[in-house]
């Protein structure tokens, strides 16, 4: 965005405050916000270990990891064996744990609370594709960016509206 200088063209993001919620049959609701505090005290409501699980999930994929995660977004997908190469160290063992499991195997290994679990759950049935074995390094990269979702602004319809005008 910076380098085709789209803002100049009143290209924005908002940020929410709030990224994700869902809403449970009992009248409560689990909400992921921008603030990860906030997020955590969301989650500690129904399970204390979840929420100090999220925030180890957060402190290693979307702090520390987020680089890897987010090159893998924006790059041609690595063969196995180079993503071995990379993911190097005890976090990179941590992650390649991770890879032979299916989506819900992982949220299952990090969440015990029923209704945490629905949460990710329902955020990876939304945006990625099949919950197959093999799948477990995507709910890492998702969760490398799940405080981190953004609203584009104005931009190319913006832009259009003022030429026509």
């Amino acid at each position: 965005m910076r380098d085709l200088e789209l803002a100049r063209h009143g290209f924005a993001y908002i940020e929410p405050p709030v990224q994700n919620g869902v809403a449970m049959r009992d009248g409560t609701a689990l909400t992921i916000h921008k603030d990860i505090d906030r997020t955590c005290a969301s989650i500690a409501r129904f399970s204390r270990r979840d929420a100090e699980s999220f925030r180890y999930l957060n402190e290693t994929y979307a702090v520390k990891m987020r680089p890897f995660f987010t090159a893998r977004l924006y790059n041609p997908p690595l063969a196995p064996d180079e993503i071995r190469a990379r993911l190097t160290g005890p976090e990179g063992r941590e992650s390649l744990a991770h890879a032979p499991l299916d989506l819900f195997q992982v949220i299952d290994r990090h969440f015990e609370d029923q209704r945490i679990r629905t949460l990710f759950k329902l955020l990876m049935h939304v945006t990625t594709g099949e919950n197959v074995p093999g799948t477990g390094l995507i709910f890492l990269m998702i969760l490398a960016s799940i405080t981190h979702l953004a609203l584009p602004v104005a931009g190319l319809a913006s832009l259009c509206a003022r030429s026509r005008g």
